[in-house]
Parts: C-alpha cells; sequence; structure tokens
C-alpha cells in the first residue's frame, strides 16, 4: 500500500508524459490531432466497447472498458449490462456509459493528486452511431426508449468532461473484454493492450 502511494507522489511530482507503445502521441487508431488533447488531459485516454446479438438468457450483454494513463492500464472491467439493448447503438453506449463513471472517479482522484487537468479525458468507442446520440440532446426514436441511467454518458459529453472519439475496431483496446478470442485476434489485443515489454515470449 505505502509503494503505491509512493509511486502516486513519485508520478505526480513528474513530467506529464504520454506514452503508448510505438507512439508519443496518440494511440492506434486514433485521430493524431488528439494528441496534444490527451497530454493536456494529463494522459488520460478510455476505451469501451460492448457485444450485441450475443446476450444471455436474460436479454444482457457483455461490455468492457478499459482506462490508461501515461500509456497504462490502470483500471478496467468486463461485466453485463444491466440494460436490455435494441441495437448495438445502445449498447455501445451504454457501456459508454459505465465507463464513464470509473473516468469520473479517475479523474477525481488525479485532482486529488495534484494533477492538472485541463482537458477533458478522450473516450474511444467503435461505434459512430452512439457518439452521435450523445451529442444530441433531443430525443428521437432511435434513442426515446433508453433507461435514464446511460445518459451519464450524455451528461459528461454535455458538460465537456469527456470526449467521444471514434476508433477503428481492430485498434478498439476494451475489445477483449466483451468475447472470447481465438489465439491470434487474441496475442494482437495484448499487443495492443499492453506495452511491448510485458510479453515478449508472447
Amino acid at each position: 500500500y505505502y509503494a503505491a502511494i509512493d509511486l502516486l507522489l513519485y508520478v505526480s511530482n513528474s513530467a506529464l508524459v504520454l506514452h503508448f507503445p510505438g507512439t508519443s502521441k496518440a494511440p492506434s487508431g486514433i485521430d493524431p490531432s488528439l494528441g496534444e488533447s490527451i497530454r493536456a488531459s494529463g494522459g488520460l485516454v478510455a476505451f469501451s466497447d460492448s457485444t450485441w446479438r450475443r446476450p444471455d438468457r436474460h436479454g444482457f450483454n457483455m461490455f468492457g472498458f478499459v482506462v490508461f494513463f501515461m500509456g497504462a492500464p490502470i483500471s478496467f472491467t468486463s461485466k453485463q449490462l444491466k440494460v436490455v439493448a435494441l441495437s448495438s447503438a445502445e449498447a455501445e453506449y451504454a457501456a459508454a456509459s459505465y465507463a464513464c463513471r470509473e473516468i469520473s472517479f479517475i479523474r477525481h482522484v488525479l485532482l486529488d493528486l495534484g494533477f492538472n487537468l485541463t482537458y477533458p479525458t478522450i473516450l474511444c468507442v467503435d461505434n459512430r452511431a452512439a457518439i452521435e446520440i450523445a451529442h444530441n440532446l433531443g430525443v428521437t426514436s432511435r434513442n426515446k426508449h433508453f433507461v435514464d441511467a446511460i445518459h451519464y454518458f450524455r451528461h459528461l459529453v454535455d458538460h465537456r468532461v469527456v470526449i467521444p472519439t471514434h476508433v477503428a475496431s481492430q485498434f478498439q483496446r476494451a475489445d477483449g473484454f466483451t468475447k472470447c478470442l481465438g489465439k491470434s485476434p487474441f496475442k494482437a489485443w495484448l499487443r495492443l493492450l499492453l506495452p511491448s515489454d510485458c510479453f515478449n515470449d508472447v
């Protein structure tokens, strides 16, 4: 416990330099122009993902998210959605909402530790429709049935706490938390998720 606190104190007094494997700007698959935004947010970036059409007997799909800080994953989850999604957009929107809860908590922790988060956190989603719904404050036939709880995503977007950005599915770092992957896709996902020196023999 004390060793972890010492490490956090050391990091909080160090320069905020974002590093992802193979680049010092933005993660793979993300618009390079967002590199400065990520640096301004303290190197905090998150990915959320969800399955659809693979629900359990109650109609719940799997979702997952992972939050990176300075290039390292510091929080992740793999759970079932608590809503029955009627479309892939709704499933991804709900997954992003759960990720936003964690982002909000982590931002508060970092602020308490003395980090100056001057920019919203980038949240990478591989579903453009979910991002459009988050930006649209109106009610449409596509979202009028959504439960209120999952609109926390829209709330954080509206208050400039989170900026959702589209990421190609092959660069979705939360993908492995939503479903079983074959050997080759699993290795490819690990190489997105972790620094290369963590699994030299994989």
